[in-house]
């Protein structure tokens, strides 16, 4: 659905989206929200990118209400 591209330097350069789920402005801005916490996140090494720290932010977007009308 989306990725988050860094350069060899392990900094975020580039957040794309699949065109194909442009369908649905929730799946679309929910998967943004999802790559902008990797932005966020960079320093994080690649096998924990979805673990604790990632899950936290997420809750924590939530709670705030950034998916709220998203699901």
């Amino acid at each position: 659905m989306g990725s988050t591209w860094f350069d060899k330097t392990g900094l975020p350069k580039r957040i794309t989206l699949n065109p194909e789920y442009r369908t649905s402005f929730a799946l679309w801005a929910a998967t943004l929200l999802h790559e902008m916490v990797h932005v966020q996140q960079w320093k994080v090494p690649e096998k924990q990118m979805h673990g604790r720290k990632f899950q936290k932010r997420m809750k924590q977007l939530a709670a705030r209400g950034a998916f709220c009308g998203l699901w």
